[in-house]
């Protein structure tokens, strides 16, 4: 006999596990809109270290990743993927953006940031092989230009928000970034193609950017099969 406190159980099981297509909040990227949205590389922002901008000249023509980032995220640890994931290619560029919109996951200057990813997370003297920004907002009235543009081509594929006390801005848009380590996928224009939420490892986006590298479509997002289920995180 199933008792009252074992269906509980078993549905609240079922809810953080997932099964594709059973739950509305499982979705690990969205495709983002075609044409006329612009590019990434009509915003300006500086390097975080050194406060320099960003030459833009060096990234156009590659395939490009946009990170946001933080230091005390659970999802820290991706720094080392996404260094591999620098080094495999050419032609492709990453740019990590601080921010501490999120717990306060980044509570510290540039400097800081880069002597808490060499020392401690991930540590072991992990240098980053791409460029992190100055911190920015990435949600809400004080988003940094570069990610109310992403935001705005790209749809969010999580649904459920953060508890509120936990996000560090104001406003609430459907579109808004979840999460730290959400990432953006941009072609060789720098032009959004692809929205990931934080859960996609760096290494799992390898597919999609060999795909643009070699000037293929992305396959669109409803049509790719069913493959394990995603964390609702």
């Amino acid at each position: 006999m199933i008792t009252p406190g074992v269906t509980a159980l078993l549905a609240a099981c079922l809810l953080v596990s997932g099964v594709k297509g059973q739950f509305p909040d499982i979705t690990e990227k969205a495709d983002c809109l075609e044409g006329g949205g612009g590019s990434v590389y009509n915003y300006p922002i500086r390097i975080g270290i050194t406060g320099e901008v960003v030459d833009w000249n060096l990234y156009r023509g590659s395939v490009v990743l946009v990170v946001n980032v933080a230091s005390f995220s659970e999802w820290t640890m991706q720094y080392l993927d996404l260094n591999v994931l620098q080094s495999r290619y050419t032609q492709f560029r990453i740019l990590a953006a601080p921010t501490n919109y999120f717990f306060y996951e980044e509570p510290g200057t540039a400097q800081e940031i880069m002597n808490t990813i060499h020392y401690v997370r991930p540590g072991n003297n992990y240098l980053p092989n791409f460029n992190l920004t100055e911190k920015v907002g990435v949600n809400g009235p004080t988003s940094h230009p570069i990610f109310t543009f992403l935001r705005t081509q790209c749809k969010s594929p999580r649904r459920p928000f953060s508890p509120k006390d936990s996000l560090i801005y104001d406003g609430i848009d459907p579109d808004d970034i979840r999460w730290n380590f959400e990432k953006f996928l941009l072609d060789r224009a720098g032009v959004p193609v692809r929205r990931y939420r934080s859960n996609v490892e760096p290494l799992d986006i390898a597919q999609d950017i060999e795909r643009l590298l070699a000037g293929l479509p992305l396959v669109p997002v409803m049509s790719q099969p069913v493959n394990a289920p995603a964390q609702l995180s």
